[in-house]
């Protein structure tokens, strides 16, 4: 691997994770914007209160299952011997992650259409806050997957 290809590497991981915060963003502002003017639920009480109770037990489901993955992913890929093998599977798990975030959020903002609460919001809000609080940094990166000193000094030649 060269700099230049561990720079697109990491520019490509960024561009994943803004791609699901930007999915997410848009169904947000777009059922905001359907809501806003409508004070009718689809859903029957008893689903609304079902859904009131999912919504954010999935969001949280979905943190942890994350944050499992993410750690169990790190573990394997630093027993990987080349950094090609170790960034690769570091992708992997970080998609995988973001879609276990991504998912309760969609699902939340979906909840809020068919309930007309928009308290659900919050809980799409909160997803979209935790994928920009972890979103991959290289320092991290390069931390979390051990990557040996001549790696990083290949890395950090060129002043990137």
């Amino acid at each position: 691997m060269t700099v230049k290809s561990f720079e697109q590497y990491f520019q490509s991981l960024i561009l994943v994770c803004v791609s699901f915060m930007i999915a997410s963003g848009i169904f947000f502002s777009v059922v905001l914007s359907i809501t806003s003017n409508r004070h009718n639920a689809v859903a029957s009480p008893q689903q609304i209160f079902i859904l009131n109770i999912i919504a954010p037990v999935f969001a949280a489901a979905g943190l942890a299952v994350g944050w499992l993955v993410i750690k169990r992913g790190i573990a394997k890929a630093k027993q990987k011997p080349t950094l090609d093998e170790k960034l690769g599977m570091y992708k992997m798990y970080i998609i995988a992650r973001y879609a276990l975030m991504d998912a309760p959020s969609l699902f939340a903002t979906l909840c809020c259409l068919l309930t007309g609460h928009k308290t659900l919001l919050a809980v799409t809000g909160a997803m979209l806050l935790m994928m920009v609080v972890t979103l991959p940094r290289k320092k991290q990166l390069m931390t979390q997957l051990a990557f040996s000193r001549q790696q990083i000094d290949f890395i950090n030649s060129t002043g990137q």
